[in-house]
């Protein structure tokens, strides 16, 4: 996933600083996320990674400014999964006792 465009924001949500990199995304997506992220800050969902309409935004809060990159849906990939993350060590394991026996 590549940066479409990135965003500095003050506390309030008025942006101060945007640049749209790859014109996937458009500019006033931006008016989305701060309502976004305090509906989740009530919910008690706070993450660095907000996802709304098919862009991504992963921002830093600091000093009071929210700086943010954001990025667009792109042709997703249809490839099959690799052999490899199946088997990696972040693959999922069976938990069931007698299938663990069959695999031992």
């Amino acid at each position: 996933m590549s940066t479409s465009g990135v965003f500095v924001l003050d506390v309030k949500g008025k942006v101060l600083i945007s640049r749209n990199y790859r014109g996937d995304v458009d500019m006033s997506v931006i008016d989305k996320f701060m309502p976004m992220l305090m509906e989740r800050e009530e919910e008690g969902l706070v993450s660095p990674i907000l996802q709304c309409n098919g862009v991504t935004f992963a921002y830093i809060k600091y000093n009071n400014l929210y700086r943010m990159p954001t990025s667009g849906e792109r042709e997703r990939d249809t490839r099959p999964a690799t052999q490899s993350a199946l088997t990696g060590p972040r693959a999922l394991r069976p938990t069931n006792k007698q299938t663990m026996k069959h695999l031992s």
